[in-house]
């Protein structure tokens, strides 16, 4: 692989992609869980 590749593409740059990825999934998660110890 090439140490500097045209595009970036380095973690950084991935960061904001992937925590909003993880943030909507686990958001939804994080609501249920809430939801079922509110309704226990």
């Amino acid at each position: 692989m090439k140490e500097s590749p045209p595009v970036e593409l380095t973690p950084n740059s991935w960061t904001p992609i992937i925590g909003g990825l993880f943030m909507s999934k686990y958001s939804r998660a994080f609501k249920c869980t809430v939801a079922k110890q509110y309704l226990l």
